[in-house]
């Protein structure tokens, strides 16, 4: 047992010991011979290792984690309780959920998360990432979040509660799960990129802000409707759109987009356009329910426009 008080304790190589008491210690890490960490619990800890590694080989957490040099390679999830700094070096992150309390800055890294989760757990973070060069894989927000740089996620962007703050950045999403009670994503002249999702909650843009859902398909979710607002910008609605659920898309004096189908597996129960301009290229459909388009109208492909029996 190494219990630590609040003393200052250098690591050269590998930490083995069977029980660790962290107390508020400070761990550094800090040799560029090849070392390994277990799962124990750190107030903070500090990775220096110039051009060494540490790879972790069970779940650890820490209060603090500063990555200042080295290559840190994760064997197992990572919870750290109050801030995550990353100075330099290298994370490769593996296929496990990491817990983040605190901000996320990765812009001074290399950082590889080609199959796991970021999670962020504490109110209102801010990301910033060096955008389509360091995509997340998976990322979770807890609860509200502001971007403060482009983000890119190829995997599943999962929104759990609060406001997701675009801003005036740009959000690229492989897959959006955008369902859950008290979430919404907001923003004010950025841009919403999005191929597949589940969605259910609002999307707004207070000023010209562009949402585009292209190349995939949509699954619309309870209580619905499901709301893109813009105050001017364009929605462009290239991704098929399904289910038993409303489905608004507001432009304002701009561009609504259609050009994939609406409805055409599982009806719309309705559907609402507005925009100073929808160019209108694919067929929608409810059932039985109200279809309504406000602004001038352009055909841009051979479409109908159905509400079933008796709408």
């Amino acid at each position: 047992t190494l219990t630590a008080g609040a003393s200052t304790i250098n690591i050269g190589t590998n930490l083995t010991v069977t029980t660790f008491n962290a107390n508020t210690s400070s761990v550094i890490f800090d040799t560029v011979v090849v070392s390994s960490i277990g799962a124990y619990s750190f107030n903070n800890l500090t990775i220096d290792k110039g051009a060494g590694s540490l790879t972790s080989t069970g779940a650890w957490s820490a209060s603090n984690l500063t990555l200042n040099s080295g290559t840190l390679t994760s064997g197992a999830a990572k919870t750290i309780t109050t801030s995550l700094t990353l100075n330099g070096g290298t994370w490769n992150a593996g296929a496990f959920v990491h817990q983040i309390a605190g901000s996320w800055n990765s812009t001074a890294i290399t950082f590889n998360n080609d199959l796991g989760t970021i999670r962020l757990t504490t109110v209102g973070p801010t990301i910033t990432t060096s955008g389509a060069g360091q995509p997340f894989n998976n990322l979770t927000i807890d609860n509200a979040a502001t971007l403060a740089s482009p983000v890119n996620v190829n995997g599943i962007l999962l929104v759990s509660g609060g406001n997701l703050d675009i801003v005036a950045q740009t959000l690229t999403v492989a897959t959006l799960n955008h369902q859950a009670a008290g979430a919404a994503i907001v923003g004010t002249t950025g841009t919403l990129a999005v191929t597949n999702a589940t969605l259910g909650r609002p999307v707004t843009f207070s000023g010209l802000g562009n949402i585009t859902i292209t190349g995939g398909a949509v699954s619309l979710a309870g209580p619905g409707p499901a709301t893109l607002t813009s105050a001017g910008g364009t929605i462009s609605l290239g991704s098929t759109i399904d289910n038993a659920q409303g489905f608004i898309a507001n432009a304002g004096g701009g561009t609504v987009n259609i050009s994939a189908v609406l409805g055409g597996l599982t009806p719309l129960t309705s559907a609402s356009f507005t925009g100073g301009t929808i160019n209108l290229g694919a067929n929608v459909t409810t059932a039985n329910g109200a279809i309504g388009i406000t602004g001038a109208v352009v055909l841009t492909a051979t479409t109908t426009i159905s509400s079933g029996a008796g709408g």
